[in-house]
């Protein structure tokens, strides 16, 4: 079965690796569980809906981005940005229980 990660995330050990490239290939979402990497590649020239479109596919694997205070976009030395992500808290319900 084929998903946004390729051709869809390889089993390892330590968890599962895929990375999704858009389609004008100027950024690139990589998903490493056994390092624990998560991140997003923009390549200078990109588009912001390049961006949008990455975003969206790294959030059905429940992945989100950092916020600046806890680790900052980098740019690197071809100019590229990368920007950390990760894992979404998991959603909770609260139930109200009424004393008797």
């Amino acid at each position: 079965m084929t998903n946004g990660l390729g051709e869809g995330p390889t089993s390892t050990p330590g968890g599962w690796r895929g990375e999704y490239t858009s389609p004008h290939g100027n950024v690139k979402l990589v998903v490493d569980q056994e390092a624990y990497d998560f991140h997003i590649t923009a390549a200078p020239g990109h588009r912001a809906e390049e961006i949008r479109r990455v975003l969206r596919e790294a959030s059905k694997y429940r992945l989100e981005l950092m916020c600046e205070d806890e680790a900052e976009p980098e740019i690197l030395e071809d100019g590229s940005i990368k920007m950390y992500l990760c894992p979404a808290a998991e959603p909770t319900t609260l139930r109200l229980v009424g004393a008797a």
